[in-house]
């Protein structure tokens, strides 16, 4: 049985920068060398499902379609607030969102460090919700 995501007490994983680690930059994958739970990083939308009992297709917990890189949302688990999303990843077969924090929480800074593409953090679906379009972070 495949544990859901947010049985992770550490939702946002600090992340390396893709630029300096060789992701695929045309819908690849690759492992984060700094992480040792089985992150997958995804430059493009991987296939998915909304099926949670799916076993061979990624799942994505949220009823609003996957947001597209670029797209602003809201990261309501542990009050992160407004991010960018800038790529895709993958933990025990559950889609999420890499995601740039726009202005997280102070404890959130002090234990990841400072937002930005180099050190995004990810979120699953049943963890944020969309930004109304318009409105930019």
């Amino acid at each position: 049985m495949t544990t859901h995501p947010a049985r992770f007490v550490r939702a946002f994983l600090r992340l390396f920068n893709p630029a300096h680690h060789g992701v695929a930059t045309s819908g690849g994958s690759s492992m984060n060398p700094h992480i040792k739970t089985g992150v997958r990083l995804h430059t493009t939308l991987p296939a998915y499902t909304r099926n949670p009992l799916s076993k061979d297709m990624l799942k994505w917990s949220a009823q609003f379609d996957v947001p597209q890189i670029g797209q602003d949302i809201f990261i309501h688990i542990n009050a992160i607030g407004r991010a960018k999303v800038v790529g895709y990843g993958a933990l025990d077969g559950y889609l999420g969102v890499m995601t740039v924090p726009s202005d997280p929480p102070g404890w959130w800074i002090r234990q990841n460090g400072l937002p930005g593409a180099d050190n995004a953090a990810l979120a699953f679906g049943a963890e944020i919700s969309l930004a109304p379009a318009g409105e930019g972070v």
